[in-house]
């Protein structure tokens, strides 16, 4: 009787913390879905399923946008593609800028000063001040041009520098795939963009930091506690910011990308401390790692479970590949593949589709009708992709399956979708500067593993792998690693690989085919 006393006062608690705290909502708002518990409903539903949670909700109501109450806000979540393209058009009204620099205050500990330049002038069509210059000097680096030639470059570089290790690994070649893909796709990736001569990330224990972070961000990002509530991230990211603030402080950003030396300009120019941009940087690292990384695990896994699907990609692949003169060397310069692969670019983007559960978030500057639904002010503007991800009118009857070709132009459906109803990228003013680099990055690795390597899973098959959804990331990451064995590919044992980047050399290999060509030419005159 005592519990069941204390249990109706709890509840009856709850239901009067959800009448004095939760804001109202008027007529012709975004229907309001109900909690499952009163109060704390949906923001347990949020820290529990992440992104997937938005997914969830969408299948308990027909309306093409819906509000949800939490405690002293509420959130409205598009669900329409319709919708989804007019609040991608309402920028000047519905901004991304806020809510990212919320993102700073919770997560990047920033000074008073740091956090005045960020918040002057929140609008997205704002031309100065220290959040829309940098996102404009990030876009001029990372958009198709010099800064991103020349980091792609340093990039394939670096990559294959960790893939050509595995000639080298003992003969089974055993390893856990998730795990290998993240360490090599971390330090390749932030030598790429950091320099290699200053990376932080060299330190292991920094990298262990960063994806401790990633792991717990989700209980960091309450603010109470966070020594406590999430022990590994908040050591994971003091260790990060010591470690940018050394690198600042050796002054690390004079050789590294574009990208980090403009936010580096920008920053002096606002004069922002070293600190406070040592603290910035853990959100660069999230933008480059979090869904690159399981964007290759999936990928890899796609591909090495579909024999068929493989050596078709690898078909495509070798329109690239030229033999030498001798039959066992033969040269691809990854610059002709990279936005040249119809099919392997098709087949990463319906990965991305059918795994990207991206929830882009916008806050309403000042009352906005969209379609005649009221958004008020202060109020947070969701938009899922895995709702729009799966939306037959958009992707067919097939938008539950997986279809390699879907995103072949003249082939599948998915060439002719609008722009606003893919996102794994996000969309709109907020959409990623970093989509180029990204994609660049998920076709070099397929590009050198497929042609070099066979993937086989230890046990007999390739097992089913559930995904998770995080708060902080885009594309699901795998609830269990796979034990895998990397051998050299069937058939190919005696093929020697080449690799170029626009005719540059990024392997011993070719630099001993260099060497065999200068030794021939020098033959060839001391004959004459």
């Amino acid at each position: 009787m005592i519990i069941i006393v204390l249990l109706f006062i709890s509840l009856l608690g709850l239901y009067s913390l959800d009448r004095w705290f939760n804001v109202s909502f008027e007529q012709n708002e975004p229907p309001v879905i109900t909690q499952p518990f009163p109060f704390f409903g949906h923001l347990w539903g949020m820290i529990r399923h992440g992104n997937l949670y938005y997914s969830r909700v969408s299948k308990r109501t027909p309306f093409p946008i819906y509000s949800l109450r939490v405690p002293r806000s509420k959130i409205y979540v598009v669900k329409s593609p319709h919708l989804a393209a007019l609040v991608d058009r309402h920028a000047k009204h519905i901004s991304f800028g806020p809510y990212a620099v919320e993102f700073v205050r919770r997560f990047l500990e920033p000074s008073k000063h740091a956090m005045h330049e960020l918040s002057q002038n929140m609008k997205e069509d704002g031309m100065w001040g220290l959040r829309p210059e940098t996102i404009k000097t990030m876009h001029e680096a990372m958009s198709p041009g010099e800064g991103l030639t020349a980091t792609t470059r340093s990039l394939t570089k670096h990559l294959y520098s960790h893939l050509d290790t595995i000639e080298s690994m003992s003969e089974s070649r055993q390893m856990k795939l998730f795990d290998w893909l993240r360490h090599m796709m971390t330090q390749a990736t932030t030598d790429a963009v950091y320099g290699a001569e200053h990376n932080p990330f060299h330190d292991l224990e920094v990298e262990s930091g960063f994806w401790d972070i990633k792991d717990e961000f989700v209980w960091m990002g309450l603010n109470m506690y966070p020594h406590i509530l999430a022990p590994k991230a908040y050591r994971g990211r003091q260790r990060l910011f010591k470690a940018f603030k050394q690198y600042y402080a050796n002054k690390g950003y004079e050789t590294a990308s574009q990208l980090i030396r403009n936010r580096w300009n920008m920053n002096q120019k606002y004069e922002i401390s070293e600190q406070d941009i040592a603290h910035f940087d853990m959100s660069i690292c999230f933008a480059l790692m979090v869904n690159s990384v399981p964007t290759a695990f999936w990928s890899i896994v796609y591909l090495y479970s579909r024999p068929q699907l493989l050596e078709k990609i690898r078909e495509e692949l070798m329109r690239f590949v030229k033999p030498s003169s001798e039959e066992r060397e033969h040269t691809i310069d990854i610059a002709d593949v990279v936005g040249n692969c119809p099919e392997l670019e098709s087949f990463v983007n319906e990965t991305l589709r059918v795994l990207s559960f991206n929830a882009s978030g916008r806050i309403v500057l000042e009352d906005t009708m969209i379609d005649g639904y009221l958004l008020k002010k202060d109020s947070v503007v969701f938009t899922p992709s895995g709702d729009l991800h799966a939306d037959t009118s958009i992707w067919g009857e097939t938008a539950s399956s997986f279809d390699a070709e879907r995103f072949i132009p003249g082939v599948g459906s998915g060439a002719k979708a609008p722009a606003s109803s893919f996102r794994a990228f996000g969309g709109g003013a907020s959409l990623c500067p970093g989509r180029f680099l990204f994609m660049n990055e998920i076709t070099i690795i397929l590009t050198i593993v497929m042609l070099k390597y066979d993937i086989i899973p230890l046990v007999s098959e390739w097992k089913e792998v559930q995904g998770r959804a995080h708060i902080t990331a885009s594309v699901l990451t795998p609830t269990e690693d796979i034990d895998v064995e990397v051998k050299q590919r069937v058939g190919w044992e005696d093929v020697e690989f080449n690799f170029l980047w626009r005719g540059e050399a990024i392997g011993e290999g070719m630099k001993n085919l260099e060497k065999k060509r200068a030794d021939s030419v020098m033959g060839d005159d001391e004959e004459l």
